[in-house]
């Protein structure tokens, strides 16, 4: 007998799109509501209080959260990618771990880009200023980042582990506001956009070989 070899694609499951399409659907509100706050002139009270409040956190944070914060960077793509494929043999996980981070960081610059809001030292003086980032903040590429790995890695793992891989996430945003690198709505804009990019790579249907015998 002759073995042929197809490929074909595997569709989510109507669970997995429900579960993602909403992953999405609130990323992208999410996104929307942060961006029209962050398009005014001046910083909200509220924003304020709660950057000051992770701004004055104790120094000794600054050590241990600086490897939080690269969770949300190139280095963390490149990990996450090695580990499934050298622990999980998923090279369709790693695939779309890569794809995901490089369109959260692509597409929160291009928000940046648009929406043209400064860094924190841009309102104000007397903050503490950490090694952080330069250039503008809408929205954090750190948080998208973080958010849209944890939105593929959280569909990979056990419901207890998954909940780690966001808190994981949420953590290295909260870090880039300690740092002063972000605002508040800068960090929760970018989960936003990890969140929709994320819920959206993972509706794209797979690639998969089958293995047909004729007769």
């Amino acid at each position: 007998m002759l073995s042929n070899s197809m490929a074909a694609l595997d569709p989510p499951s109507t669970a997995h799109r429900a579960l993602f399409g909403a992953a999405v659907a609130a990323g992208v509100a999410t996104l929307a509501v942060t961006w029209t706050m962050a398009s005014g002139a001046t910083i909200p009270l509220w924003e304020e209080s709660a950057f000051r409040t992770l701004n004055e956190l104790p120094d000794w944070i600054e050590g241990p959260g600086w490897i939080i914060m690269q969770l949300g960077s190139f280095i963390a793509i490149l990990i996450v990618m090695v580990v499934s494929i050298v622990l999980l043999r998923d090279y369709r996980l790693a695939g779309r771990l890569a794809s995901a981070g490089l369109a959260a960081w692509l597409l929160s610059k291009l928000v940046k880009a648009i929406v043209e809001r400064g860094r924190p030292d841009e309102f104000f003086s007397d903050i503490i200023l950490r090694p952080g980032s330069d250039g503008l903040g809408f929205s954090s590429g750190h948080a998208a980042v973080s958010f849209a790995l944890a939105t593929l890695i959280g569909a990979a793992l056990p419901r207890t582990w998954c909940w780690i891989a966001w808190s994981v996430a949420g953590a290295a945003g909260l870090m880039r506001i300690y740092t002063a690198a972000h605002l508040p709505l800068d960090v929760i804009g970018g989960w936003g956009l990890g969140l929709a990019v994320g819920g959206a790579i993972a509706l794209i249907p797979v690639r998969q070989t089958r293995r047909l015998s004729p007769d």
